[in-house]
């Protein structure tokens, strides 16, 4: 509960794996087909990889969740709405659109 700072976030790299799948449905996307914990074994990075493609692929599975004004603006308040509920006070995210 204790006041936090994150210096450096991702927005595509960064969003709940329920969250993606709600994206995904909207934009009636394949992904949309998998359940959150399906999703997340694609899209978290939860140890070393051996390549820096393979960190890589988890966000190039998001990047086409994020290709309307609507879907980034939906992204930005789910990171602002998290960073509430973890107490985060300050956060600076970065977004790719490739």
């Amino acid at each position: 509960r204790l006041p936090k700072v994150e210096a450096h976030l991702h927005l595509d790299g960064a969003l709940r794996p329920g969250f993606i799948a709600e994206l995904a449905r909207q934009a009636k996307h394949p992904l949309a087909q998998k359940s959150a914990s399906e999703i997340a074994r694609s899209v978290v990075v939860s140890s070393p990889k051996d390549s820096l493609k393979e960190v890589l692929d988890a966000f190039f599975t998001i990047y086409p969740l994020l290709q309307t004004p609507l879907a980034i603006e939906r992204a930005a308040y789910e990171m602002c709405r998290e960073a509430k509920e973890n107490s985060i006070l300050y956060f600076r995210c970065y977004i790719h659109l490739f």
